[in-house]
């Protein structure tokens, strides 16, 4: 395999076979998006429309609104490669969906290298764990062992 890609070259499929050539986990989620399963699960996507390939995760958290929302702010504070948000309503399990993500900028005709985004998926994993072991008390996520 080629070690060299373009954006538009960055399917799915093509992301899932530079994951599985590092010997890291992968499955597609029911839309078809690369799951990479590391410390953590991330969801790797490119988007040419966008210039960039986006690195996320997110957990579910039943703590208040407000602490959802202070752990996101220190969690902000805390970790420059990774930014955090909460959405706007519950999920169908009644929990806080907070998300990570980092976005890789990868510019018209130019390439990223297979190292590079396996690199990048490893270190987020890190980021967000380190940020969450750092930040959250047990508050946001106590004791979750997918988080």
């Amino acid at each position: 395999m080629k070690d060299a890609f373009r954006l538009q070259d960055l399917d799915p499929r093509r992301l899932g076979k530079i994951f599985d050539q590092a010997f890291m986990e992968i499955a597609f989620d029911e839309d078809g998006d690369l799951v990479v399963c590391d410390e953590i699960e991330v969801l790797v996507r490119a988007y040419e429309e966008q210039d960039l390939i986006r690195y996320e995760s997110s957990f579910g958290s039943s703590a208040a609104h407000l602490d959802v929302v202070s752990f996101i702010n220190g969690f902000n504070r805390e970790t420059n490669m990774v930014k955090a948000y909460v959405g706007e309503d519950k999920d169908e399990d009644g929990d806080w969906v907070v998300t990570f993500e980092y976005d890789v900028k990868v510019y018209p005709k130019e390439t990223v290298s297979a190292a590079t985004v396996v690199r990048v998926a490893r270190d987020f994993a890190g980021a967000v764990r380190h940020g969450i072991a750092e930040v959250d008390d047990g508050t946001v996520f106590p004791g979750d062992d997918d988080a």
